[in-house]
Formats: structure tokens, C-alpha cells, sequence
């Protein structure tokens, strides 16, 4: 049973709200109610009574259930020879909040959150959006909310078969390098040197002691290079050697993973 009221005529919003589901989703859309309240963020019915009906928080619980099933099962099929400690791990790094956050924008959802929230609070007869409202539907924990808000709803919509599908389908498969996520938050010097085996790539570091300070309060800092296939790209600092080539390796992920996401 649809949660909001179903409407004998769609407007030209819901319309264009259901043609980038079913774009999303390859899949046809039964309840465009359920969809919408999956991007209605809280702030948008202020605390009115019995608000939580018609935001996004109670689809997101069920959401974050499901997601947490659906990749439970995926890992358990697809590393049938790891142990629990590092499914357990491997689940965590996919439903942590701020990797739902860089996939939701991957995928465009904070889009959808900001245009569906935006146009039902006008609704609501206010003249202007308020600054505070804004500030929250472009934060991370927003946009991560709307994904598994998202989940929730195609579940409801669609059953456990389709949602599962698209998830493995659309998401765990294409969108995840596994290899990659599996070495993320690890010493960042020795997975550089398996990122280098497994992509072929020649990497080396280059030292430079900096002298600083007089007499009894010199000291050196070790400045660290990072050139990869013949490209200077990161440098780091510090009074520690180890620590400096850390340091860089892991700025080298950092700035991989902000110029090409995934």
C-alpha cells in the first residue's frame, strides 16, 4: 500500500522524477510515491506532527537493512574463501557513510535530493528556502541518507529479486574495483607497491634532506617525491623519513581517488 496518497495526475516534476528512476534503474516504476519520499529530506516538513511520514527516515532504516544483506550476500559469493573478519571489513567500507555519499553523487542523487526537496517545500506555501535547508541537502550524511533511503524504496517497489539485482548489477560489480578496496586503509607505502604490480606501473621515490635551524636546535626534514610513470606527483615532509614516503603514498590515493573516483 502506497505510503502517500496516490495522485490521479502526475505533474511535470513527478514525471521527470520518474523517468530518471526508471533511467537509474532499468526498471518500471509502479509507486513514484514511494521514490519521491525517498529524496523529501527531513528539514522540509520542519518538525511539524507527524513529520517523519513524509520524510525520507523511515525508508531509510529499511534501506540501510536491505543494503546491508544484499552486499553480505554479494561478498559472501564472491570471496568464498576469506574469512568473516574480513567479509565484516569489506561490508563496512561499502556502507559507510561517506562512501554512499561519493556514489550517490556518482550516480546523481544528490540532484534528485535537492530538486525533489526543494520543490515540496515550496510547496509548502513558504516564499524562500532557507539558508539552513540548503546547507543540509548538499551535506554528505544527506546525500548518503537519500541512497539508502533509495534502496529502501525500490525494495518496497520492486521486492527483494530486482532490488538485489540492480544492486549487483549497477553497483557492487561495475562501480567497485574490490582489489583496490580491499588494500584501502592499509599501510599506504605497501599498497602502492601492489597498486604499481597490478596496474605495471614503474613509481619511485626521491629524498631530499632540508637542514633547519642553529647550533643544538638543527634538525633535518626529509622531503619526499612520489613520480609515477615518469610524472611528478605528490610530495610530503616530515622530521621522519618512513613517515614522509607514508605520507605521500597516501596523498597519491587521495588525489586518485578525487580525479577519478572508483
Amino acid at each position: 500500500m502506497p505510503l502517500l496518497p496516490v495522485l490521479r495526475r502526475r505533474s511535470a516534476s513527478q514525471k521527470g522524477l520518474e523517468l530518471r528512476i526508471r533511467s537509474l534503474t532499468g526498471l518500471r516504476i509502479r509507486q513514484l510515491d514511494l521514490y519521491e519520499l525517498a529524496f523529501t529530506h527531513p528539514l522540509v516538513h520542519g518538525q511539524k506532527t507527524l513529520s517523519f511520514h513524509s520524510t525520507n527516515q523511515r525508508l531509510e532504516f529499511l534501506g540501510d537493512a536491505v543494503l546491508d544483506l544484499v552486499v553480505a550476500e554479494f561478498l559472501f559469493r564472491k570471496f568464498p574463501f576469506k574469512q568473516e573478519g574480513f567479509l565484516t571489513e569489506m561490508r563496512s567500507k561499502v556502507v559507510n557513510g561517506e562512501f554512499l555519499d561519493q556514489l550517490g553523487r556518482k550516480l546523481g542523487l544528490d540532484e534528485i535530493l535537492c530538486e525533489t526537496s526543494l520543490r515540496l517545500y515550496e510547496g509548502e506555501g513558504e516564499s524562500r528556502t532557507p539558508h539552513h535547508l540548503l546547507k543540509q541537502l548538499k551535506s554528505k550524511g544527506s546525500v548518503a541518507d537519500a541512497f539508502e533511503a533509495f534502496v529502501g524504496a525500490l525494495y518496497l517497489d520492486r521486492g527483494l529479486k530486482d532490488t538485489r539485482s540492480w544492486l549487483e548489477n549497477r553497483i557492487l560489480e561495475p562501480q567497485i574495483d574490490w582489489e583496490e578496496m580491499a588494500l584501502s586503509g592499509s599501510n599506504p607505502k605497501s599498497r602502492l607497491l601492489e597498486w604499481a604490480q597490478k596496474h605495471r606501473a614503474q613509481y619511485r621515490m626521491e629524498c631530499q634532506e632540508i637542514e633547519s635551524g642553529k647550533g643544538h636546535h638543527k634538525s633535518i626534514l626529509y622531503k619526499i617525491t612520489l613520480w609515477v610513470n615518469g610524472k611528478e606527483l605528490a610530495h610530503a615532509e616530515s622530521p621522519s623519513k618512513r613517515k614522509a614516503e607514508q605520507a605521500a603514498a597516501a596523498l597519491f590515493f587521495e588525489q586518485r581517488e578525487q580525479n577519478d573516483f572508483l
